[in-house]
């Protein structure tokens, strides 16, 4: 049987109404893929217009059942073939010769293309497109006729995951002008419910890695250090306290030094102020000599002002003849 003009056009309406899910199912995040799927579902049958005029009693409806084997060879697409019974309709023609009733049936392999589109994490919407291989026959007063073909064949649902490998199904199906001149054409309707099982669907399910959380930063504490001067002196004599002051400054780029230059109290305060400043500038070029950028370095110079103790003796001034190395505490990378 050959598919007429008018089907053609019903199947790229019912091509439509599938594109926006089938399209979309790209951006589904389930990782089930590379298993085969057996199902089974069975439901209410329709013959849209299954009887012909003249007809005393009709009945369209009955019982109709379908088994499936599929693949899924992506998270989003399968292939799948399907055997669908639609039962069976019914109609009494007391006018027409020979009178009597007649009943009609059909059946058949379905080969189609599923596209799904998770909702949720349990929840989907699936839907299917393909060719309906029907066998159909008429019974009645006349002799059985018999006759097969193709139609298209579509069908939609939405499916929820009981377990990795178990989902119920709710759809509804759709035959176009199945039957022929032979036995006469009907639109078919199968809505049904079903399961299906998927075999090794647990063992292909990606596992999603926990994303690591980014590591703390590290507070590193303020660091102090002093260097001491002889009189009236801005030479260097004992360089080991600025070991650590240059290794921190090495290590972290972002980091600031402050140099505070003091003196102690002998002589005059403004000859006091500029030599706590050379003090400050003796230790400001060394630690340009060990590779630290200028503008990282801070100097100030207090002379004789903010003594640590009271220039009273000899060993009370040595201690105020001093460069206070200061870089405050911040937060790095680990």
């Amino acid at each position: 049987m050959s598919v007429s003009f008018i089907n053609i056009g019903r199947l790229g309406t019912l091509l439509c109404l599938c594109l926006p899910f089938t399209v979309s199912a790209e951006a589904g995040d389930d990782t089930y893929a590379d298993h085969l799927y057996l199902g089974a579902k069975a439901g209410w049958s329709h013959y849209h217009n299954g009887c012909e005029s003249g007809a005393s009693d009709c009945d369209k409806d009955d019982l109709g059942w379908g088994a499936q084997l599929g693949y899924q060879f992506s998270p989003n697409w399968a292939a799948e073939l399907e055997y669908l019974d639609f039962g069976q309709a019914e109609a009494t023609y007391p006018f027409t010769y020979p009178h009597g009733t007649y009943t009609g049936s059909q059946r058949g392999w379905a080969l189609s293309a599923r596209a799904s589109l998770p909702l949720t994490e349990q929840v989907e919407l699936f839907g299917k497109l393909g060719a309906l291989y029907w066998q159909g026959k008429v019974e009645g007063p006349t002799p059985t006729r018999k006759d097969e073909g193709w139609a298209p064949v579509a069908e939609v649902g939405l499916g929820y995951r009981l377990s990795q490998r178990w989902q119920l199904n709710l759809a509804t199906q759709y035959g176009d002008g199945v039957g022929s001149d032979e036995l006469g054409g009907s639109n078919l309707w199968l809505t049904t419910i079903g399961v299906q099982y998927r075999f090794g669907a647990d063992r292909t399910r990606a596992v999603q890695p926990t994303p690591t959380p980014p590591p703390a930063p590290v507070v590193l504490p303020a660091l102090h250090r002093e260097l001491h001067f002889g009189f009236d002196s801005s030479e260097l004599t004992d360089l080991s306290p600025l070991s650590d002051i240059i290794e921190r400054l090495l290590r972290y780029p972002d980091a600031q030094v402050f140099i505070q230059g003091f003196a102690d109290s002998t002589g005059r305060s403004q000859y006091n102020l500029s030599l706590s400043h050379r003090r400050a500038q003796t230790v400001a070029d060394y630690l340009q000599s060990q590779g630290i950028d200028p503008d990282r370095i801070r100097i100030e110079d207090f002379g004789e002002r903010l003594p640590v103790i009271d220039n009273a003796t000899a060993e009370h001034r040595a201690q105020n003849r001093r460069v206070h190395l200061y870089i405050p505490g911040m937060e790095v990378d680990q």
